[in-house]
């Protein structure tokens, strides 16, 4: 077993915004981000936008009210903040046994990409964080990427 995650790069970023309008002025106008997409609201109280910088995909997510459940509730509990991050690995079995023999809990596997437990993914304490051998350079043409957070 190797005795550390054998990471490439980060892919994907998610995060939980207080402001729809206000993250995506602060990080395109003022940090330099491109806004790639928009995602309108599926009937779950949350807007969301792709932007990218540098060759890494951001997920902003911004609930429309903090609320008692869903990303309302990440929000009213822990203000704005990152919730999981997806690494690029160069082989997602190795990580996935990795993981395994680390004690570190998958909470989902989708075969080409897994999802780890936050309280136990050691590259990112208190972050869900996903392992993929592939890269997302662009924005997906639909659907809406769910967010995992304890």
């Amino acid at each position: 077993m190797a005795d550390k995650w054998q990471l490439i790069h980060p892919n994907h970023i998610n995060a939980i915004v207080d402001g729809y309008e206000a993250t995506i002025e602060h990080f395109r106008d003022r940090v330099g981000f491109t806004l790639d997409r928009r995602i309108p609201d599926s009937g779950d109280g949350t807007d969301a936008c792709l932007m990218t910088l540098g060759g890494v995909m951001f997920e902003f997510f911004a609930p429309k009210e903090r609320g008692e459940r869903g990303q309302g509730r990440l929000l009213a509990r822990y203000g704005d903040h990152y919730v999981g991050i997806e690494y690029h690995v160069p082989d997602v079995t190795s990580a996935r046994e990795f993981a395994r023999e680390s004690g570190i809990r998958i909470i989902n596997d989708l075969g080409a990409a897994f999802f780890t437990y936050p309280a136990t993914a050691s590259v990112s304490p208190s972050r869900s964080m996903t392992a993929t051998s592939g890269s997302w350079p662009s924005p997906p043409a639909t659907g809406r990427r769910s967010t995992r957070s304890a």
